[in-house]
């Protein structure tokens, strides 16, 4: 055997044993799925009661005539009356049970995942005396026709006994089989008497062939139960599948919700981003298009931003601080006071603060101006820390103020 075939065989065998292990636990029902197990199987059973009914009163109907002709009148109407009784007793059984019983209950799931019912659940136990009882009255009745009513001769008598009773025996497995034993109690009374008289207690018996008959009717009896088995097995799986198709709704219903919750956020962080951005546009406008010098500086003091105002203040374009620091223009008043060390003091306040400074121009000459310095502190991280100052200068030359008219007014 190649590997391949090995490997083929090996996944055969596994999904047996994994179908054989779902169906084991299939079967292994709750309280709840008992329940309604058996009012399903109560109500497959009642519903086949009424064409069952009919056939039988058909075939009540034919044996009379066929006793009239044979000139065994008087037994065939005992025969018949007594038929006549089971009929109206199975009539009344299946008129009660239309009018009070409820629907089959259905399978709902609770918050804590176990099976509940829901509705009014009907007394199944009740229901299924009532038809046994029923299903043994109507094999007496068929067991009378091979027993008492039996005659030999003429053989067409005798082989319509036996074909009645056996076709009614073996057309019965399926209506009868959602309940168990309900086919039993009626193949029974009306072949066990049958076949122990014709076979066992007749001077013309034949001890083998009762034996083969009673063969023949356990093999009746086997498929029956099996039959049973099989439906009971399919509405296992359909209760199954309702109880998954309920799960699967609630959980698409709470997707569906988170869905909803989610779809809400992104519109949030969308709409926040977008008003986010409106600001820094905003605020970016403002420091391009104000006349107040504004700089500013990242946590090693290059400068990163140096709008137009401070371009016709000092001179500097953006381009010619490309690897300019702060420290390079600025200078303390104070010749006591070292600018690095104000500088990094700065970086770590919160508040903002004012200080006298001298600024160099590109032309070389230091103008005494007022920093307003604001620190910028993102997200606390160390290389997100900037320094933002607004420039006022305190003593404004006729150089500067001519520059900067020309430029705004350009």
């Amino acid at each position: 055997m190649s590997s391949l075939d090995k490997h083929s065989s090996l996944d055969r065998d596994t999904l047996y044993r994994s179908n054989h292990e779902s169906t084991t636990s299939l079967l292994r029902v709750t309280k709840a799925q008992s329940i309604i197990l058996k009012d399903r199987q109560v109500a497959a059973l009642y519903s086949a009661m009424p064409s069952s009914m009919v056939l039988s009163m058909a075939g009540t109907l034919l044996t009379l005539l066929m006793l009239y002709q044979a000139g065994d009148a008087a037994r065939g109407v005992a025969w018949f009356l007594f038929a006549a009784g089971i009929m109206l007793y199975r009539v009344l059984v299946y008129r009660q049970y239309v009018h009070h019983a409820d629907p089959p209950p259905d399978l709902a799931v609770n918050d804590n995942r176990e099976l509940s019912m829901v509705g009014e659940p009907l007394n199944a136990d009740f229901w299924i005396k009532l038809a046994l009882i029923g299903n043994v009255l109507v094999g007496t009745l068929f067991g009378l026709l091979g027993t008492w009513l039996y005659v030999p001769e003429p053989i067409y008598r005798a082989l319509f006994s036996i074909i009645v009773i056996m076709g009614y025996v073996g057309g019965s497995v399926v209506p009868y089989a959602p309940v168990r034993f309900a086919h039993a109690a009626f193949a029974i009374p009306a072949c066990v008497p049958t076949i122990i008289y014709l076979f066992f207690l007749r001077d013309d018996g034949n001890i083998l062939a009762g034996a083969v008959a009673i063969f023949m009717f356990g093999a009746i009896i086997y498929m029956a139960e099996k039959q049973h088995r099989n439906i009971r097995a399919r509405i296992l799986s359909e209760l199954e599948i309702e109880q998954l198709h309920r799960e699967t709704t609630d959980e698409n219903t709470t997707l569906g919700m988170n869905l909803q919750k989610l779809e809400h956020r992104t519109e949030v962080v969308k709409r926040a981003q977008f008003e986010s951005r409106r600001r820094v546009a905003t605020l970016a406008q403002h420091m391009e298009t104000t006349l107040l010098p504004v700089l500013e500086c990242d946590h090693f003091g290059r400068i990163i931003e140096w709008n137009h105002a401070a371009e016709a203040a000092f001179g500097y374009r953006h381009t010619d601080l490309a690897v300019t620091t702060i420290s390079d223009l600025v200078s303390a008043t104070d010749k006591s006071v070292d600018w690095k060390s104000f500088y990094d003091s700065m970086l770590n306040r919160k508040n903002p603060i004012a200080i006298d400074v001298f600024m160099r121009a590109l032309n070389g000459v230091r103008h005494p101006v007022k920093l307003y310095i604001t620190p910028i502190d993102i997200d606390g991280k160390a290389d997100a820390k900037a320094l933002r100052a607004a420039i006022i200068i305190t003593n404004i030359s006729s150089e500067i103020a001519k520059r900067r008219a020309e430029i705004h007014s350009a």
